[in-house]
């Protein structure tokens, strides 16, 4: 089963795999800005809740990302080694980088 739950401005949003051989998926799509992730960053965490031992966060489709997009990725991460886990993030736009890189 695959849920997709989008922000109220319908910017960005996030698609939360179930879990398959201890790897939770999740894609995030879109714009990752003020304002378009509260959303998509709440569900995010709670699709972290599940016993997995690797996050895969495909980013692919992200169209833009500022510094609360980056705060959202780098939580997530954060969140997931602490709990002992590998967090992997795809296909994240190499134009976003050096904003992800200060988080």
């Amino acid at each position: 089963m695959t849920s997709r739950l989008a922000s109220p401005e319908a910017t960005a949003d996030l698609v939360v795999q179930p879990v398959e051989a201890g790897t939770l998926r999740l894609a995030l799509r879109g714009r990752l800005q003020t304002g378009s992730i509260a959303q998509i960053w709440e569900q995010a965490i709670a699709a972290l809740a599940v016993d997995a031992n690797e996050v895969q966060v495909d980013a692919s489709a992200v169209e833009y990302c500022d510094g609360a997009g980056a705060a959202m990725i780098g939580d997530l991460c954060t969140r997931t080694e602490g709990r002992g886990a590998r967090f992997e993030l795809r296909g994240f736009p190499k134009q976003f980088q050096p904003i992800l890189d200060l988080v």
